[in-house]
Protein backbone atom coordinates (compact mmCIF):
# COMPACT_ATOMS: atom_id res chain seq x y z
CA UNK A 1 0.00 0.00 0.00
CA UNK A 2 1.35 3.39 -0.95
CA UNK A 3 2.35 5.85 1.77
CA UNK A 4 -0.08 8.47 0.43
CA UNK A 5 -3.00 6.04 0.92
CA UNK A 6 -1.84 5.21 4.45
CA UNK A 7 -1.65 8.93 5.30
CA UNK A 8 -5.19 9.47 4.01
CA UNK A 9 -6.51 6.57 6.09
CA UNK A 10 -4.79 7.88 9.24
CA UNK A 11 -6.04 11.42 8.58
CA UNK A 12 -9.58 10.18 8.01
CA UNK A 13 -9.42 8.14 11.23
CA UNK A 14 -8.24 11.16 13.24
CA UNK A 15 -11.01 13.34 11.79
CA UNK A 16 -13.63 10.71 12.76
CA UNK A 17 -12.21 10.50 16.30
CA UNK A 18 -12.36 14.31 16.66
CA UNK A 19 -15.94 14.45 15.37
CA UNK A 20 -17.01 11.72 17.81
CA UNK A 21 -15.18 13.49 20.65
CA UNK A 22 -16.91 16.81 19.88
CA UNK A 23 -20.27 15.05 19.66
CA UNK A 24 -19.65 13.42 23.06
CA UNK A 25 -18.76 16.78 24.64
CA UNK A 26 -21.84 18.44 23.11
CA UNK A 27 -24.20 15.70 24.30
CA UNK A 28 -22.67 15.66 27.80
CA UNK A 29 -22.90 19.45 28.08
CA UNK A 30 -26.51 19.39 26.84
CA UNK A 31 -27.41 16.71 29.38
CA UNK A 32 -25.80 18.69 32.19
CA UNK A 33 -27.62 21.90 31.24
CA UNK A 34 -30.99 20.35 30.45
CA UNK A 35 -33.45 19.78 33.28
CA UNK A 36 -34.99 16.26 33.14
CA UNK A 37 -38.53 16.21 31.78
CA UNK A 38 -39.87 14.48 34.89
CA UNK A 39 -38.55 17.38 37.00
CA UNK A 40 -40.29 19.91 34.72
CA UNK A 41 -43.58 17.97 34.87
CA UNK A 42 -43.38 17.78 38.66
CA UNK A 43 -42.62 21.52 38.83
CA UNK A 44 -45.55 22.40 36.57
CA UNK A 45 -47.83 20.20 38.71
CA UNK A 46 -46.65 21.99 41.85
CA UNK A 47 -47.35 25.36 40.24
CA UNK A 48 -50.83 24.24 39.19
CA UNK A 49 -51.57 23.09 42.75
CA UNK A 50 -50.81 26.66 43.85
CA UNK A 51 -53.55 28.03 41.59
CA UNK A 52 -51.62 28.78 38.41
CA UNK A 53 -52.06 27.66 34.83
CA UNK A 54 -48.72 26.82 33.24
CA UNK A 55 -47.76 25.00 30.06
CA UNK A 56 -44.58 22.94 30.23
CA UNK A 57 -43.68 24.51 26.84
CA UNK A 58 -42.97 27.88 28.47
CA UNK A 59 -41.28 26.43 31.56
CA UNK A 60 -37.50 27.09 31.26
CA UNK A 61 -36.03 23.65 30.60
CA UNK A 62 -32.32 24.47 31.04
CA UNK A 63 -29.91 25.59 33.68
CA UNK A 64 -28.28 28.90 32.80
CA UNK A 65 -24.81 30.18 33.57
CA UNK A 66 -24.91 33.97 33.75
CA UNK A 67 -22.51 36.48 35.29
CA UNK A 68 -23.68 39.22 37.61
CA UNK A 69 -22.91 42.71 36.31
CA UNK A 70 -21.41 45.92 37.59
CA UNK A 71 -22.86 48.81 35.63
CA UNK A 72 -22.00 52.50 35.50
CA UNK A 73 -24.67 55.00 34.47
CA UNK A 74 -24.07 58.43 32.97
CA UNK A 75 -23.41 61.05 35.64
CA UNK A 76 -24.89 64.56 35.53
CA UNK A 77 -21.47 65.79 34.42
CA UNK A 78 -21.33 63.20 31.60
CA UNK A 79 -24.80 64.18 30.42
CA UNK A 80 -24.02 67.89 30.48
CA UNK A 81 -21.05 67.27 28.17
CA UNK A 82 -23.15 65.08 25.86
CA UNK A 83 -26.16 67.37 25.47
CA UNK A 84 -24.67 70.83 25.98
CA UNK A 85 -21.10 70.22 24.89
CA UNK A 86 -19.81 71.75 28.13
CA UNK A 87 -20.33 71.78 31.88
CA UNK A 88 -23.54 73.61 32.76
CA UNK A 89 -24.42 74.24 36.43
CA UNK A 90 -27.27 72.18 37.89
CA UNK A 91 -29.72 73.35 40.52
CA UNK A 92 -31.20 70.92 43.02
CA UNK A 93 -34.96 70.38 43.08
CA UNK A 94 -35.76 67.78 45.76
CA UNK A 95 -33.72 64.73 44.79
CA UNK A 96 -33.46 65.90 41.16
CA UNK A 97 -30.79 67.92 39.34
CA UNK A 98 -31.91 70.38 36.67
CA UNK A 99 -29.76 72.27 34.15
CA UNK A 100 -30.90 74.76 31.50
CA UNK A 101 -29.00 76.16 28.53
CA UNK A 102 -30.41 78.21 25.65
CA UNK A 103 -33.95 76.87 26.08
CA UNK A 104 -32.78 73.27 26.52
CA UNK A 105 -33.45 71.40 29.77
CA UNK A 106 -31.66 68.40 31.27
CA UNK A 107 -33.17 66.67 34.29
CA UNK A 108 -31.25 63.96 36.15
CA UNK A 109 -32.66 61.78 38.93
CA UNK A 110 -30.55 58.86 40.12
CA UNK A 111 -29.98 56.73 36.98
CA UNK A 112 -32.79 58.34 34.96
CA UNK A 113 -32.47 61.44 32.78
CA UNK A 114 -34.67 63.53 30.49
CA UNK A 115 -33.42 65.94 27.83
CA UNK A 116 -35.79 68.41 26.14
CA UNK A 117 -34.73 70.95 23.52
CA UNK A 118 -38.15 72.57 23.18
CA UNK A 119 -38.53 71.80 19.48
CA UNK A 120 -41.41 69.85 17.97
CA UNK A 121 -40.76 66.13 17.32
CA UNK A 122 -40.85 64.94 13.71
CA UNK A 123 -43.25 61.98 13.54
CA UNK A 124 -41.73 60.91 10.23
CA UNK A 125 -38.16 60.45 11.46
CA UNK A 126 -36.79 56.95 10.97
CA UNK A 127 -35.52 54.51 13.57
CA UNK A 128 -32.11 54.31 11.88
CA UNK A 129 -31.68 58.11 11.99
CA UNK A 130 -32.67 58.22 15.66
CA UNK A 131 -30.17 55.53 16.60
CA UNK A 132 -27.46 57.24 14.53
CA UNK A 133 -28.14 60.56 16.28
CA UNK A 134 -27.78 58.93 19.70
CA UNK A 135 -24.50 57.26 18.69
CA UNK A 136 -23.13 60.49 17.24
CA UNK A 137 -24.00 62.26 20.48
CA UNK A 138 -21.81 59.74 22.32
CA UNK A 139 -24.44 57.46 23.87
CA UNK A 140 -23.27 53.84 24.08
CA UNK A 141 -25.80 51.94 21.92
CA UNK A 142 -24.17 48.51 22.27
CA UNK A 143 -26.84 45.90 22.92
CA UNK A 144 -29.63 48.27 21.84
CA UNK A 145 -32.73 46.46 20.56
CA UNK A 146 -35.80 48.32 19.35
CA UNK A 147 -39.20 47.37 20.76
CA UNK A 148 -41.88 47.99 18.13
CA UNK A 149 -44.72 47.74 20.65
CA UNK A 150 -43.36 50.20 23.22
CA UNK A 151 -41.53 52.38 20.71
CA UNK A 152 -38.16 52.60 22.43
CA UNK A 153 -34.77 50.90 22.55
CA UNK A 154 -34.05 48.53 25.38
CA UNK A 155 -30.64 47.36 26.52
CA UNK A 156 -29.30 43.82 26.25
CA UNK A 157 -26.15 42.22 27.62
CA UNK A 158 -25.00 39.21 25.56
CA UNK A 159 -28.57 38.65 24.30
CA UNK A 160 -30.03 38.90 27.81
CA UNK A 161 -32.42 41.70 28.73
CA UNK A 162 -31.46 44.31 31.33
CA UNK A 163 -34.98 44.77 32.67
CA UNK A 164 -36.24 48.39 32.69
CA UNK A 165 -33.14 49.72 30.94
CA UNK A 166 -34.49 51.75 28.04
CA UNK A 167 -33.93 54.84 25.95
CA UNK A 168 -36.75 56.75 24.24
CA UNK A 169 -35.60 59.41 21.77
CA UNK A 170 -37.22 61.67 19.19
CA UNK A 171 -35.77 63.81 16.44
CA UNK A 172 -36.92 67.29 15.47
CA UNK A 173 -37.57 68.47 11.91
CA UNK A 174 -33.93 69.57 11.73
CA UNK A 175 -32.79 65.99 12.31
CA UNK A 176 -31.37 66.75 15.75
CA UNK A 177 -32.45 65.15 19.03
CA UNK A 178 -35.26 67.12 20.62
CA UNK A 179 -36.28 64.64 23.34
CA UNK A 180 -34.51 61.83 25.19
CA UNK A 181 -35.79 59.93 28.21
CA UNK A 182 -33.69 57.06 29.49
CA UNK A 183 -32.39 54.69 32.08
CA UNK A 184 -29.38 53.65 30.06
CA UNK A 185 -26.09 52.15 31.29
CA UNK A 186 -22.90 53.84 30.19
CA UNK A 187 -20.84 50.65 30.51
CA UNK A 188 -21.05 47.13 31.95
CA UNK A 189 -18.49 44.76 33.42
CA UNK A 190 -19.28 41.10 34.17
CA UNK A 191 -18.32 39.27 37.33
CA UNK A 192 -18.39 35.55 38.23
CA UNK A 193 -20.95 33.20 36.68
CA UNK A 194 -23.99 31.96 38.59
CA UNK A 195 -25.87 28.80 37.59
CA UNK A 196 -29.60 29.40 37.95
CA UNK A 197 -32.87 27.64 37.21
CA UNK A 198 -36.48 28.78 37.41
CA UNK A 199 -37.17 25.78 39.67
CA UNK A 200 -35.49 27.68 42.50
CA UNK A 201 -38.18 30.38 42.28
CA UNK A 202 -41.31 28.23 42.15
CA UNK A 203 -42.16 28.90 45.78
CA UNK A 204 -41.83 32.65 45.19
CA UNK A 205 -44.74 32.68 42.72
CA UNK A 206 -47.59 32.58 45.25
CA UNK A 207 -46.33 35.55 47.34
CA UNK A 208 -45.81 37.55 44.13
CA UNK A 209 -49.22 36.62 42.66
CA UNK A 210 -51.51 35.64 45.60
CA UNK A 211 -54.56 35.15 43.35
CA UNK A 212 -52.72 32.83 40.97
CA UNK A 213 -53.67 32.90 37.29
CA UNK A 214 -52.31 32.07 33.85
CA UNK A 215 -48.54 32.23 33.44
CA UNK A 216 -48.12 33.69 29.97
CA UNK A 217 -44.35 34.14 29.85
CA UNK A 218 -41.19 33.43 31.85
CA UNK A 219 -38.20 35.51 30.76
CA UNK A 220 -34.63 35.36 32.00
CA UNK A 221 -32.76 38.64 32.30
CA UNK A 222 -31.09 41.01 34.75
CA UNK A 223 -32.55 43.11 37.53
CA UNK A 224 -30.99 46.11 39.27
CA UNK A 225 -30.12 44.81 42.72
CA UNK A 226 -28.24 47.51 44.63
CA UNK A 227 -25.85 50.40 44.28
CA UNK A 228 -22.32 50.85 45.51
CA UNK A 229 -20.82 54.26 44.92
CA UNK A 230 -21.04 54.97 41.19
CA UNK A 231 -21.59 51.26 40.45
CA UNK A 232 -24.98 49.61 40.05
CA UNK A 233 -25.17 45.84 40.57
CA UNK A 234 -27.34 43.75 38.24
CA UNK A 235 -28.12 40.13 39.07
CA UNK A 236 -29.79 37.38 37.01
CA UNK A 237 -33.57 37.39 37.55
CA UNK A 238 -36.81 36.05 36.11
CA UNK A 239 -39.58 38.31 34.83
CA UNK A 240 -42.95 36.58 35.04
CA UNK A 241 -46.11 37.51 33.16
CA UNK A 242 -49.24 36.35 35.01
CA UNK A 243 -52.56 37.60 33.62
CA UNK A 244 -50.57 40.39 31.84
CA UNK A 245 -49.08 41.57 35.16
CA UNK A 246 -45.27 41.64 35.17
CA UNK A 247 -43.16 40.99 38.26
CA UNK A 248 -39.48 40.20 38.74
CA UNK A 249 -38.28 37.30 40.90
CA UNK A 250 -34.61 37.28 41.93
Amino acid sequence: MKWANIKNIILGFLICVNVLFLAYISITTWQQRTIPEKVILASVKLIENEGFECSEDIFPSKYHDLPSLETTFYSASDLSELFFGKQVPFRTVGDTLVAKQEGKTLTVSSNHFIYESGCKPDSGSSLAKTKKALKELGINMNGAVYDEKDGYFYRMYKNTNLFDMYIDAKLGEDGKLCFVSAQWPKETASKGNIRISFIEHIMDLKPAFPAGGEIKNIELGYSLSLTGGDKYIFEPAWRINVNDELKILK
